[in-house]
């Protein structure tokens, strides 16, 4: 590999002799250490060289004439095929995916672990990458492995990867560190990083009585200090947790409340168990119908919102962020804090992996662990932890943050009630937090004990064991949907695309899949378009203050968004990807490349089906946020129905943006519901055999 013969999202790629050695390490690795394994662990994050190294290592096998399977889980499975569409050489016009994956003549294959593993036994070289779930049986492979190890998988294993890592040595895998930071990433400093803290002094006190139980307990407390945590992580009243947790079930580690759990806990003595029973219970109360971390968040982020701030909330997991999608919902805090812009971990690590977006100002109401907050720091511009006081003992030991230098001296302004489904403050006493350190002393001077950092570190791992991301990674080139021939058992062929969603029915259950993901002999329900804006319209408008818009309105909307994909569609006939993103930025404007490869993603040939899928599905993009951006991109390519009706465009793009994704989600539960009810009858279809074939 030469210093820049490569192009990356067309810009040159410069690389520094440091990354170049250590791609030379990599394959002489390879060569001289056939039969065992080789862990790349990198120890920073440098995504552009772990690209390389991808590459060069797939490169390499495509040498040696053999078919590799890379392993991994949806993310990276999407990662790696973006990652060889967006790189090409200086001589080739061509993207290295059409030389490595797409060459009809090798049979290599990008697997995703949690999906199409089978069929594996063809292979004799492995690449393992995004999957900590199979460390431990990584040696069951047979033929040459290599493990690309990030801080992400380790943090998800925790303390095991060390005797991981050293059992892997011993059965002689190879081992290089990848310790050469990214001069090009960009990261805050934590001095910049603020806490604005919560003042609930009823939990407080709470708090104090737990722990001053703990430390009067006989018995071993363990499984109880980590209980605690629940209540300083959950962002929600507990009211609305306990009527949404049965309808958000990715995670399986909090069934039950903590009382509950205390309940069933038979490692107490019955002392131990009644007491910190009725405690927790009491805790539990407090937080039922009012939690004054969410007032705290909303009413920051109104004055943040105010000031010209797009404001991003960070959850501790998939579940919490939904929750808090579904209770703003209905509230004018839907339109200051957007669906898309709450976050949960892997979403986070998604997107700093994929290097595809900047974050104005993210509120985070719980401490994460120091993997999050190093990829937070990463992609935001200003971060604002939302904490109780006794939470910023845990973020000191994680991040060794200063409280004098990070306190936001006017939280209090913020530690009053709102009106949103919430009965009212329950704190009586006000604390100015004007010495931190002295009020933590006269209240937890003998309880840091309490904190127990350890427990926390595997509670928050709990917390998002079970999330996962529903990735779309089969799309061409250009980012469009790959068109799909189901041939079914019954004779007929459906016609779908690679974002296009159907209902999977299987052992007596409806959910809905992409029909990509469809397997052979597999039952499945297909959903018109019409269907799916019927039940979008119906759950948009039961959810309105404003009058019903009518059928025609509708349809006038959609038609507008309509145009604006079909004016891509039109654009991709002419110029590829790289002469459009020359030719946005050639009169002053600065579009970046991501950017406009978004605009294509999920384009299909029919520009109103692009459109309902872009309002449905959160893995499209509806388009453009300013309204400027359509006008000057009809100037540039010469369309004047963009032109012409720009602002039109835009105001139905807004209309959907604010509206679709919980609606969207709620709208194919009810398709399900109905389905399931016998309310909606729609015949099932039998899988016999999957076709594809590009635009």
């Amino acid at each position: 590999m030469k210093r820049s013969i490569l192009i990356y999202r067309e810009e040159n790629i410069e690389i520094s002799n440091a990354e170049i050695e250590l791609v030379r390490q990599v394959y002489r690795n390879i060569r001289k250490n056939r039969r065992a394994g080789l862990i790349i662990d990198f120890s920073e994050d440098n995504n552009l060289l772990l690209r390389l190294i991808v590459s060069e290592l797939m490169y390499k096998y495509y040498e040696l004439k053999t078919p590799f399977a890379f392993i991994t889980d949806s993310t990276g499975k999407r990662f790696v095929n973006e990652s060889l569409k967006e790189l090409r050489t200086k001589r080739d016009s061509s993207s290295l995916y059409r030389l490595l994956i797409q060459n009809p003549i090798k049979q290599n294959k990008v697997f995703d672990i949690n999906r199409d593993t089978k069929n594996l036994k063809i292979f004799n070289y492995f690449i393992f990458f995004r999957v900590p779930n199979i460390f431990e049986s990584l040696n069951e492979f047979y033929g040459h492995k290599v493990l690309i190890l990030t801080k992400r998988d380790k943090n998800k294993v925790g303390d095991r990867i060390k005797s991981i890592v050293s059992d892997l040595k011993h059965s002689g895998w190879a081992y290089l560190e990848v310790s050469v930071k990214n001069k090009n990433k960009r990261q805050i400093e934590k001095d910049d990083v603020k806490i604005s803290l919560i003042d609930d002094h009823d939990l407080s006190s709470l708090l104090k009585e737990i722990l001053d139980a703990l430390s009067n307990s006989n018995g071993s407390t363990n499984d109880i200090e980590a209980l605690i945590n629940f209540y300083f992580t959950l962002p929600i009243k507990l009211k609305s947790y306990n009527e949404l947790q049965y309808e958000h079930t990715h995670n399986s580690n909090l069934e039950q409340l903590p009382s509950e759990q205390i309940a069933k806990n038979n490692k107490l003595c019955p002392r131990d168990s009644l007491m910190f029973n009725l405690l927790f219970q009491k805790m539990e109360n407090h937080l039922l119908d009012t939690n004054l971390k969410f007032n705290h968040v909303l009413l920051r982020a109104k004055a943040l919102n105010e000031l010209g701030k797009t404001v991003s909330l960070l959850l501790p997991n998939r579940n919490y962020s939904e929750m808090f999608s579904e209770v703003i919902a209905d509230t004018d805090y839907k339109n200051i804090i957007e669906a898309d812009n709450i976050w949960y971990p892997e979403l986070i690590s998604r997107d700093v992996l994929m290097d595809e977006i900047i974050i104005d100002t993210i509120m985070i109401p719980f401490v994460p662990s120091n993997t999050v907050l190093d990829d937070v720091l990463t992609i935001a511009e200003d971060v604002i932890f939302v904490l109780y006081p006794e939470e910023v003992l845990i973020l000191e030991h994680f991040t060794n943050m200063s409280q004098d230098d990070n306190i936001m001296h006017d939280s209090t302004e913020f530690n009053s009630n709102l009106k949103i489904n919430q009965r009212g403050c329950s704190s009586t006493k006000t604390s100015k937090f004007t010495d931190l350190k002295k009020y933590m002393n006269n209240n937890f001077r003998d309880f840091k004990r309490g904190f127990h950092y350890t427990s926390y570190s595997g509670f928050l791992r709990s917390l998002d064991a079970d999330d996962d991301i529903e990735e779309v990674s089969d799309l061409d080139d250009m980012n469009r949907s790959i068109n799909y021939k189901i041939i079914c058992a019954e004779g007929n062929i459906i016609e779908s695309s690679s974002l296009e969603h159907v209902i999977l029915f299987e052992k007596g259950f409806y959910s809905p899949i992409y029909a990509s993901k469809l397997k052979k002999n597999q039952e499945f329900i297909v959903i018109s378009s019409e269907t799916k804006l019927k039940y979008l319209e119906r759950e948009i408008e039961s959810h309105r203050n404003n009058r019903l818009l009518s059928n025609m309105e509708y349809e006038s909307l959609i038609g507008y968004i309509a145009e604006w994909k079909s004016a891509l569609k039109s654009v991709l006939k002419e110029y590829e990807l790289k002469e459009i993103y020359s030719k946005l930025n050639h009169d002053g404007y600065r579009y970046n490349y991501v950017t406009i490869k978004n605009w294509f993603k999920g384009l299909e040939n029919d520009p109103k089906k692009s459109a309902i899928n872009s309002i449905l599905n959160t893995n499209t993009n509806i388009g453009p946020r300013d309204e400027e951006t359509i006008k000057i991109f009809g100037e540039i390519f010469d369309l004047p129905q963009l032109i012409q009706n720009y602002r039109f465009i835009s105001a139905s793009m807004k209309h959907f943006r604010t509206n679709n994704r919980i609606a969207g989600r709620r709208a194919m539960k009810n398709i399900v519901m109905d389905l399931k009810q016998g309310n909606l009858e729609l015949p099932k279809h039998k899988v016999k055999k999957i076709t594809s074939k590009e635009q």
